[in-house]
């Protein structure tokens, strides 16, 4: 986080608001799920690193969307309803 009051989620009953120059990490998967959200009026930065190994998935399930990133660029796609096991 690098200045402002960026309000970061893991998660529907997780959030709260980093300090300027703290550093956060995230797993992959599910178990990686986050959000930062700018609620303020002020400006917000952030510095975001990632690996950039294409092609990257994430789910949005809020939204019940799939967000896939390609080198063609970023496609929403319906979240299919999920299937449980016999």
């Amino acid at each position: 986080m690098l200045s402002g009051t960026p309000t970061l989620r893991r998660g529907s009953d997780d959030e709260r608001v980093p300090k300027p120059g703290e550093v956060v990490a995230f797993l992959a998967g599910s178990a990686g799920t986050h959000q930062i959200l700018n609620r303020s009026r002020s400006a917000a930065r952030v510095l975001i690193c990632a690996t950039n190994d294409l092609p990257e998935v994430a789910e949005q399930v809020e939204h019940s969307v799939v967000a896939v990133i390609t080198t063609d660029g970023l496609r929403l796609l319906p979240d299919p309803p999920k299937v449980s096991a016999p």
